[in-house]
């Protein structure tokens, strides 16, 4: 079982490692550009550019197979890739909604909370008043 996964491995390689010298140019100018040009790009700019230079590296290929089933594979990640950022973004809503929905709550509790303690305060203050008065009627017999 170990030679067939390493004969298919060595296979892999050998298909993947045939490139034109037309290629290996665009492969070699697409990398000076990007080193020459990174500094001064914006995040939105990279994008772009990361967009152009697999365009460029696929161009020298459309017609070939390899590039065929190649555009074929990435399109097909990229619409996997899709549904699991819809996944995860459908979750992190459903979770930030939940932690509102808690900080609220707790919002609403303290406030409960300090109204309790506002009332608490004021029934003992009029207590200790009461004794306070009592104990002076009492001293004043």
């Amino acid at each position: 079982m170990a030679d067939k996964r390493n004969t298919r491995r060595n296979h892999t390689n050998v298909s993947e490692c045939r490139i034109d010298l037309a290629t290996t140019k665009t492969i070699n100018n697409v990398a000076e550009t990007v080193e020459f040009e990174e500094d001064t790009m914006t995040p939105n700019d990279k994008t772009n550019e990361k967009k152009r230079m697999i365009y460029i590296l696929l161009d020298p290929q459309k017609d070939s197979k390899e590039a065929k089933i190649t555009l074929k594979k990435l399109s097909q990640d990229v619409e996997a890739l899709s549904k699991d950022v819809k996944e995860v973004k459908s979750v992190v809503i459903a979770h930030s909604k939940r932690i509102l929905a808690l900080e609220t709550t707790t919002d609403s509790h303290k406030k409960k909370l300090d109204e309790i303690e506002t009332k608490d305060n004021v029934h003992n203050k009029r207590q200790d008043a009461e004794i306070i008065h009592l104990r002076n009627e009492i001293l004043a017999q």
